[in-house]
């Protein structure tokens, strides 16, 4: 796979599951008063909390040292690995990327915002395709599943 194109701090695994967490809480605390001001509709509030609670399930899998690769054949194959189809979770997390990215310009001197435009930037390069599936998922199963059929000593390393 090719890194050379990855963002700044697309290799903080946990630094990237909190700012997905990150984006949950932050939609969880804000919609209810964007839906009752009339900004939001309730339906594409619960659509973008299911795709938030996907990313965050996802990075949660990601960066659980101790977590198993995915059984494939437990999912439902009418949905992606973690509920929304990766496309959606792209879609939502480029979008969410765009506007941290606005947001943090419009206060230069703020170095929390920049830097969480920089691991929603981050995640977004992550979800991109890569054999129908988020590059975060394929590349974290694919090393998972490569640790399991190394001998023990060798996967206490991996």
């Amino acid at each position: 796979m090719n890194r050379a194109d990855a963002p700044r701090l697309a290799h903080e695994i946990d630094a990237l599951a909190d700012a997905a967490r990150y984006l949950l809480r932050q939609r969880e605390a804000q919609y209810p008063r964007l839906i009752e001001a009339g900004k939001l509709k309730q339906a594409d509030a619960v659509e973008k909390l299911e795709r938030a609670r996907a990313l965050v399930a996802q990075w949660n899998w990601a960066a659980d040292r101790t977590a198993g690769p995915i059984d494939w054949e437990a999912h439902d194959p009418n949905r992606g690995a973690f509920g929304p189809w990766n496309y959606e979770l792209l879609d939502e997390i480029t979008t969410a990327a765009a506007r941290q990215r606005i947001a943090a310009d419009r206060v230069p001197n703020d170095a929390g915002a920049a830097r969480l435009a920089d691991l929603y930037a981050a995640l977004a390069w992550w979800q991109a395709e890569c054999a129908g599936v988020a590059r975060i998922v394929m590349e974290t199963d694919v090393r998972r599943r490569g640790a399991l059929r190394q001998p023990d000593r060798l996967r206490e390393a991996a």
